[in-house]
């Protein structure tokens, strides 16, 4: 007797929930990414992404589509000349709406690796440098004082990514990312964000 209770106990305790994680199929992603322009002379991160991310199961566990909308803001490390002094000149903000359609390479029942791509379209908001000057204490540089003059632009790019999502909790993952950013339309205009972006980040997702 008292084992038929306990089963009865366990499947009450534990049926719920494998029956519910089955039915997650969708998700709501909070990110956050570091930036790296692929001809900054210095291969530093020196931008940042934020997003929001809707993400759903499609045909199989192992097929997911993600749209969000994304926010990066970038500053391009540039060098005083003739001096080793470097500064944060170049200033971009992007802003834009982003589909991906990603594939579960391994699967188990915590841990998801990924790949996956789709396009962007954007709206930018540019700032060049002008009216730079050094002020020159001997051979060092203090600081340096300047304006930006913006402008803006708009366009499409394509996006490469790959991911692990590891479940603390049915509803909820944790998850790590990485990818490149590559723009397929001509700018008509300056733009601080110039060739490949490199972009890696953490997530956080709630599975309903």
């Amino acid at each position: 007797m008292k084992k038929i209770l306990f089963v009865i106990f366990y499947c009450w305790l534990v049926g719920p929930a494998s029956a519910q994680t089955g039915l997650f199929n969708k998700s709501i992603r909070v990110a956050g990414d570091l930036i790296n322009d692929s001809q900054d002379k210095n291969g530093k991160f020196t931008g940042v992404r934020y997003s929001l991310i809707y993400s759903k199961q499609v045909w199989t566990d192992r097929w997911n589509v993600e749209s969000g909308i994304s926010y990066i803001n970038y500053y391009s490390l540039q060098q005083f000349e003739p001096y080793s002094y470097f500064f944060k000149g170049d200033h971009a903000q992007r802003v834009s709406a982003d589909f991906t359609i990603f594939y579960g390479l391994l699967k188990s029942k915590r841990l998801t690796f990924k790949i996956g791509a789709g396009p962007s379209i954007w709206y930018q908001r540019n700032g060049a440098v002008r009216d730079l000057t050094g002020h020159v204490n001997g051979s060092q540089v203090q600081y340096v004082t300047f304006d930006r003059t913006y402008t803006n632009e708009a366009g499409i790019s394509i996006n490469i990514g790959s991911g692990v999502d590891y479940k603390v909790a049915p509803r909820v993952e944790l998850g790590i990312r990485a990818g490149i950013i590559g723009d397929v339309t001509n700018r008509y205009g300056y733009s601080a964000l110039i060739g490949t972006l490199t972009a890696l980040g953490a997530q956080v997702s709630y599975r309903f």
